[in-house]
């Protein structure tokens, strides 16, 4: 991939995350407002736990099937048997998700009396398995997907600010929101079959196991990871209530929104990493040394802004009633800057090398750690103390993260003339 197509890939890939994470922050302000601290929490502890379900059903694809058909792109055969390897994967992966979610809600009191919300918000993940900017990503055509997300998930704020009135209504939030995914990830459905490139294979079982298994540390990373985030979450609502993950969800939410700004440059320049790294490895490592001093640049700009700018940012977007959110996001200001870090080194560095058993090693040692933290601080100090555990298990992360690259990699290692590592 030339320069000028990688800078065209990385332009597409900021349009989607506008149709992902901003479009829905445009209706930040309007449903903080409108539903309330409590309906607001329910809301965000709905999506906390359809995260898990998306996580399960996506299974680490989105990051270990770009890659696969990457390096198989030229062969159309193959690229259709990991399409359909992988949609048919996660067909079966939802259908479980979706059981999980429905034994919950019958069985757990709790559950069932957010079962609405639950239920709308689980709508995510049936979109998950009609979104298919991974084959899109892999074959390098992120233009196409980023015009199919941006349109279907642009739907959102309309329909949000002319049906949802009431602090009762937060189901119909969640079902917007839902609905939103679902219409951008058919988009891409249309959008990869214009293409004329898949063809029609019939998985097999054995694919399908083999395609999981390969992908099963990179679900145990994601799993891993929303340990420290969702799981956040989900303890603080069963220890404090949902106005408590009302106030915390909209500093999170703005913190979400502000880190998800690096994830087009991560997406995009990583099979061009993959390739480099398998192709000439001194190279690959020149280019990761090169997005680290940018990416680590860009993200602690964010992390200074919204630690200087809490109060403010809070008061704006979220309204007065939401006063305790402006400490939660001081607090978690640090967050963007770390992760912009430890995502060279992990998903540049660390992955397209094989080594994903250490970098999944990573994020479950921290999700240990956090989940220790998280209960008591929860308990004790409510939404700030659920903020300082994510906050320190992110610390954690990103240290443990830079001594694996650095202990399994010659990343600070500079090239000889030859082009081999020193």
């Amino acid at each position: 991939m030339s320069n000028g197509n990688m800078r065209a890939n990385i332009g597409w890939m900021f349009m989607w995350q506008i149709a992902t994470y901003l479009f829905p922050l445009l209706t930040f302000p309007y449903l903080t407002r409108v539903l309330g601290a409590r309906s607001y929490g329910e809301f965000s502890l709905s999506f906390a736990v359809a995260t898990y379900l998306v996580l399960l059903t996506d299974w680490g694809f989105a990051v270990s099937a770009p890659a696969e058909i990457s390096r198989e792109r030229d062969d159309p055969a193959a690229v259709s048997r990991i399409f359909w390897t992988v949609l048919a994967s996660k067909a079966l992966l939802l259908g479980i998700s979706l059981s999980l979610l429905t034994t919950a809600a019958l069985t757990i009191p709790e559950v069932r009396q957010l079962a609405p919300v639950m239920f709308a918000a689980a709508g995510m993940t049936l979109a998950n398995l009609f979104t298919v900017h991974w084959c899109l990503q892999g074959l390098e055509r992120m233009g196409k997907s980023a015009i199919a997300m941006t349109c279907g998930r642009g739907l959102v704020v309309p329909a949000t600010l002319l049906l949802v009135k009431s602090p009762d209504q937060a189901w119909l939030a969640a079902a917007i929101l839902s609905c939103g995914s679902m219409i951008g990830g058919l988009f891409s459905v249309l959008m990869l079959r214009s293409m004329n490139i898949i063809r029609w294979h019939r998985p097999s079982w054995a694919e399908m196991r083999a395609q999981i298994a390969h992908s099963t540390p990179l679900f145990v990373s994601a799993i891993s990871a929303n340990l420290y985030t969702g799981t956040n979450t989900i303890v603080l609502g069963i220890t404090q209530g949902p106005v408590a993950v009302g106030i915390f969800a909209a500093a999170d939410r703005l913190r979400m929104a502000a880190q998800a700004l690096v994830n087009p440059i991560n997406q995009a320049v990583y099979p061009r990493t993959s390739r480099l790294m398998h192709q000439s490895r001194a190279e690959g490592m020149a280019f990761a040394r090169k997005l680290l001093l940018f990416q680590g640049g860009f993200t602690l700009l964010i992390s200074l802004t919204m630690f200087f700018g809490a109060d403010l940012i809070i008061r704006i977007l979220a309204g007065h009633q939401y006063d305790g959110s402006g400490t939660v996001l001081r607090i978690l200001s640090p967050i963007p800057f770390m992760a912009g870090v430890s995502s060279v080194f992990g998903m540049q560095v660390m992955l397209p090398l094989g080594l994903k058993g250490k970098y999944s090693r990573v994020f479950a040692v921290t999700a240990v750690v956090n989940f220790l933290m998280v209960v008591p601080l929860s308990w004790w100090a409510g939404a700030t103390g659920t903020a300082c555990s994510a906050l320190a298990a992110e610390t954690l992360s990103v240290g443990y993260m830079i001594l694996t690259a650095m202990r399994h990699t010659e990343f600070l290692a500079r090239p000889d003339r030859s082009g081999a590592m020193a």
